[in-house]
């Protein structure tokens, strides 16, 4: 990462690494291995009958890809955004890379600043407010999460002093 030549990096850093669970996981663990149970099921019991129609054939595919992301592919994707994401703060701004693209927000110009602790000594710094009541609940968003909408240090060590520096 270039900063500008009368630019200095205060702090760096990356989100928490490895698999994730969260409090939705109590709900969603269970939910989605029922739902790709039973996508596939059907699609077996379709797939036995001999002259089943075509559409019921097809009806399950979608059912069970979405059963193999629910239940897996959420936690590779959630994996994959955090591992290709890294957080700077400078004196001037803060910079959020993510898949190598940059999103810089001059200090002071961020709508809200709000430190979220989590109970693994990580935490969440918001740089605006998260826009719906799913996203605050903490309820699954399903691959749309706020990370994707809201700027923020997410997931991060120390995010108390990194606060205590974005404040000054």
């Amino acid at each position: 990462m270039k900063f500008d030549i009368d630019e200095s990096l205060l702090w760096k850093g990356k989100p928490k690494q490895g698999i994730v669970f969260t409090k939705s996981d109590i709900f969603m663990i269970p939910f989605s291995v029922l739902w790709a149970g039973f996508a596939v099921f059907w699609e077996i019991n379709v797939l036995r009958i001999k002259d089943a129609p075509i559409f019921f054939t097809l009806w399950g595919i979608p059912f069970i890809l979405a059963g193999i992301y629910i239940t897996i592919g959420r936690f590779i994707h959630d994996y994959l955004n955090r591992k290709n994401t890294e957080y700077f703060v400078t004196d001037k701004r803060v910079i959020i890379v993510k898949y190598k693209r940059i999103e810089s927000i001059p200090k002071g110009k961020w709508t809200t600043l709000r430190l979220i602790e989590y109970a693994n000594g990580t935490g969440t710094i918001l740089f605006a407010e998260q826009p719906s009541f799913f996203h605050r609940s903490g309820f699954p968003s399903y691959g749309l999460s706020s990370e994707l909408s809201v700027p923020g240090f997410y997931k991060i060590k120390d995010a108390k002093n990194v606060m205590k520096l974005l404040e000054k």
